[in-house]
Order: structure tokens, then C-alpha cells, then sequence
């Protein structure tokens, strides 16, 4: 910096401030469940909806209330809080394995019956006293009853049977009314039949807002085309239901571009690809197929600028210009833009207040300022880019030393036009 006080000499300093732009990556995107649970298995408030005598539905067992009377993680067993109709035990025996009361509670999940739609996700029941195992609704025995509370006894009100004997003659129910288990239900009385049964959590889902269990979507495979062996692409799920949104990660070898992406379903029809690798599943399983082509070189560069000028005169003063050198990719242009702390003017530095303005140009005659110099192409000889100084009067100014500071940038870009 030169500072005389004997003439106006202003000092011009410039600096050079690299900025390089980055391709933004592939990102992989995470989709929350919100409330619903799927698998249900995920969920783990159970315990507080059986302690808390919570009602549930089923949303393909529509109009029925359920209550949730025990969870082992992988399946929780409900019980209906509403009868499916009357039935006599039995016409003739308390044998719950013989009686017509369970021929009545198995059938409900035959075709057309009112449990038909959940029949694919009833785990396997396993009780005893009496037994009962298979994927099928049941009936509760006395004991089973007993240890639930009264409100899930009661249900809605009305007496309904139980799988238990009662004795010769007789088979167990629950008096509706008051929730006590009496075990002298005479076997042709017509009472209540409110099924029990088991869901495979992992063919259901949850919503803990509705409380509301219902089938999962069927979900269809993704498949990467096994001649992927290096570079990858990479779903961000192995299946998904028709509709979700799948998320590829595309990881080139080192030196290779991705040249083709297909995603064809079973048909062998071709499913649409969005600019950020993303497709909508089909009902259909699907399979990717990419291929890789060997990348461009990168671009590199250098460029130099003069780092402090002496302005030594208003009007035009001449500089060595901006000069790059290096190699540019195809399809692509080096930009260099200026910016100025002071906003273009030369500031007093004694006392901070007098100015002195001034514009960046590429010639004397220039009548605007130019802050954008543009390289389209590159060698190892520099290419020299003219800048100067156009510096107002400051013939009127104070003596001191006048100084600004400019930011060049360096930014590779496409270029509008290949490069030639």
C-alpha cells in the first residue's frame, strides 16, 4: 500500500478468492410412517391398550369393536366386544371340540362370512382346557374369562358363551349384565358368541391414532440386474407396495458416468424415472438395469489476477487482464465474477468518509461496468481476459491513501453451447 501526502495517490488493492462448485450427491430419502405402524409389530404400545381396556377395529371387519387381551410381540390376541349372532352350545354334549358353538365361531371366516377378509392373517392359536390350535377365531374358556377385567367380560351387555364345560349338561358363559362367569349355561340356551383370535403383526398394520388395525399392502420385490457388480445402484427398499415412492443411489466407479437407467416391471414395460432417480412402485415386481460410460476428464484451472493495482490517473487505467489456464469438460465454461467490499469505490482511509468511485471495464470506451469475464474453453497457454480502471475525477478530493478490496470468483458451469 503506498500513502504520500504531497499528490493525490490512491492505492488500489484487489484479492483473489477462490470459490468452487460442488455437483450436489444422490441423497437417500427417509419417509416416515406418521402414526401408522407397519409392520404392526413395530409398535409398542400394546401393554397400555390391554391394561387400559382400549377399543380397536379392524378395518376389514367392518362395524365390529375389539379389545386387545394379550401381545407376545409377534401377534396380539383380540376379543370382540360385540356378539356375531346366537348360538346353542350344543344339542347334545359340553365337549367345546364337538359342539355346534364352534362350528358357528369357525365359520365366520368362511366366504361371506364377517371375519372372511382377515382369514390370511391369523396366526396359530395354541390354548388348552379345553384345546384349541389352528389359524381360527374361538371361543375364551372360564379361566381365560376370569383374568380379563370386567369391562371386557361385560362388553356390550349381553351373555355369551364360553368353550369351557360346566359339567354333563352344561357349558360356561359370562352373564353380560354383570360380568360374572357362571358355569351352568344350560347347552341349548341361545346366547352371544363373541370370537376371540389372533393377528400376525407382521401382516398388519397400525394406526395408533384410530387404533385401527388393517391388512399391509401387498408388497411387490425390487431387484437390482445382477450384472452390477461394481458400480451400484442401490433402492432404498428391497419391496414396496404399488404407489410408494422407491429412492435409488447411483455410486459410479471411480472414472464412469452413469450412461442408461431402466426399471421394467414383470410385463417387461418400462417404468418412468425422475431426473433425481426416483419411481413410483407398480403392482408389479420390478427389476434395474444401468449401464456406465467412462466419464470426461474434470475440469481444472487456474487464474490469475493482478493482486494490488496503483490507480495513476482518473479515467482508464490499464491492468494485465484476468488469465486462466487448465482444461475444461465438455459442455462446460469457467465464470469469474467480481464483487467489491466498498461497492466499487476507493475509501478514503484516514478518515473513512471520502470516496472515490471507479468501475471494472475491458476498455477505455466501455460505458458500463463489466463484473463477469467468461472462458469457454482452456489450455496450458493462458487465456488473457482485458480488465481495467475506469477511475472518476478526484481532482477535488483530499490527499490520502483511497483503497477498496474485490472479491473474484471462480465457478465452473454448463456452458449454454458446447464448448468449441
Amino acid at each position: 500500500m503506498k500513502h504520500k501526502t504531497g499528490r493525490k495517490l490512491l492505492s488500489f488493492l484487489l484479492t483473489l478468492a477462490m470459490v468452487v462448485g460442488l455437483m450436489p450427491g444422490i441423497g437417500l430419502t427417509a419417509k416416515a410412517d406418521g402414526t401408522t405402524y407397519n409392520p404392526a409389530s413395530t409398535y409398542t404400545g400394546f401393554g397400555d391398550l390391554i391394561t387400559n381396556d382400549t377399543e380397536v377395529t379392524i378395518s376389514e371387519v367392518s362395524g365390529k369393536i375389539w379389545y386387545v387381551i394379550a401381545n407376545d410381540g409377534s401377534t396380539v390376541t383380540l376379543l370382540s366386544k360385540e356378539s356375531f349372532g346366537n348360538s346353542k352350545f350344543s344339542s347334545s354334549s359340553s365337549s367345546y371340540a364337538s359342539s355346534t358353538v364352534k362350528t358357528y365361531v369357525e365359520g365366520l371366516t368362511g366366504d361371506g362370512q364377517l371375519l372372511a377378509g382377515i382369514k390370511a392373517v391369523l396366526a396359530d392359536v395354541s390354548v388348552t382346557n379345553p384345546d384349541v390350535s389352528g389359524k381360527v377365531p374361538y371361543l375364551l374358556s372360564s379361566s381365560e374369562a376370569s383374568s380379563l377385567s370386567n369391562t371386557k367380560r361385560m362388553g356390550d351387555g349381553i351373555n355369551w358363551w364360553l368353550r369351557s364345560s360346566g359339567g354333563a349338561y352344561a357349558a360356561a358363559f359370562v352373564i353380560g349384565g354383570s360380568g360374572i362367569v357362571n358355569a351352568n349355561g344350560f347347552l341349548l340356551d341361545s346366547y352371544g358368541v363373541r370370537p376371540a383370535l389372533k393377528l400376525d403383526l407382521s401382516k398388519v398394520t397400525f394406526d395408533s391414532d384410530t387404533k385401527t388395525f388393517s391388512l399391509a399392502p401387498t408388497t411387490y420385490s425390487i431387484t437390482c440386474d445382477g450384472s452390477l457388480t461394481s458400480s451400484t445402484v442401490e433402492p432404498d427398499k428391497t419391496s414396496a407396495a404399488a404407489g410408494e415412492t422407491v429412492t435409488l443411489t447411483i455410486t459410479p466407479d471411480p472414472g464412469t458416468v452413469l450412461d442408461t437407467l431402466t426399471v421394467k416391471d414383470a410385463s417387461n414395460n418400462d417404468v418412468a424415472v425422475s431426473a433425481d432417480y426416483q419411481f413410483t412402485m407398480p403392482a408389479s415386481n420390478v427389476t434395474i438395469t444401468a449401464t456406465y460410460k467412462e466419464s470426461a476428464p474434470p475440469s481444472t484451472y487456474t487464474f490469475t489476477i493482478p493482486s494490488t493495482l496503483t490507480v495513476a490517473n482518473s479515467g482508464w487505467n490499464a491492468t494485465d487482464g484476468i488469465s486462466a489456464t487448465g482444461t475444461l469438460a465438455s459442455g462446460k465454461k469457467l465464470t469469474v465474477t467480481a464483487s467489491s467490499y466498498g461497492e466499487f469505490a476507493l475509501v478514503n482511509q484516514d478518515n473513512g468518509t471520502q470516496k472515490v468511485g471507479y468501475q471494472l471495464a475491458t476498455a477505455s470506451t466501455d460505458t458500463e461496468a463489466t463484473t463477469s469475464w467468461t472462458f469457454n474453453t482452456l489450455s496450458d497457454t493462458p487465456t488473457i481476459k482485458p480488465m481495467g480502471i475506469i477511475v472518476e475525477d478526484y481532482s477535488t478530493k483530499p490527499a490520502g491513501t483511497y483503497q477498496d478490496t474485490v472479491i473474484f470468483t471462480a465457478k465452473v458451469e454448463d456452458a449454454a453451447t458446447p464448448s468449441a
